[in-house]
């Protein structure tokens, strides 16, 4: 082979790449709102403090976004940012009761309970199976009240937050 074919080839491959290289680049940004973020937008910090910055499409922002901790909205930041402390409230109760218990899902005869509204009222909802609920599960009914008397109101102001 020659070398001016060699070239020639090399210089068609990286050409092909570009083009695909511009493609996925064009496919990515559609997925991201960086266009309105780049005015600004609001994370939750390690620490759960909303703050906000620029967006610059830097990998820690892209972690932050693959992980939904990007919001345009102060509100909505606030909004996560409670919704994250009475869930870790109610796991850190939950422990405390249970220690490291799980629910036995194969058990239809164990009983379990997890908050849940009803529209209007928090209550305790006994179930048999995985309902994939975010304040997890209760061994016993009334530690699930408990719950809901110790936590009730923040967990209001999550479901109603404005």
């Amino acid at each position: 082979m020659s070398k001016f074919k060699e070239y020639i080839e090399t210089k068609q491959r990286y050409e092909d790449i570009k083009k695909e290289l511009s493609k996925a680049r064009v496919e990515f940004e559609r997925t991201i709102p960086y266009k309105r973020l780049s005015e600004g937008y609001y994370y939750i910090s390690e620490g759960n403090e909303v703050r906000e910055s620029r967006w610059r499409g830097t990998p820690d922002q892209l972690r932050q976004y693959e992980c939904d901790n990007v919001f345009e909205d102060l509100t909505e930041a606030q909004k996560e940012q409670l919704k994250r402390k009475v869930i870790a409230d109610v796991a850190r109760f939950r422990k405390e009761c249970y220690g490291d218990w799980r629910p036995d899902w194969k058990d239809l005869k164990q009983e379990k309970y997890t908050i849940v509204n009803d529209g209007q009222y928090l209550c305790t909802h006994k179930t048999t199976i995985d309902t994939f609920s975010i304040f997890g599960y209760f061994k016993y009914e009334n530690e699930c009240k408990k719950a809901i008397e110790l936590f009730g109101d923040d967990l209001e102001k999550m479901l109603n937050h404005e």
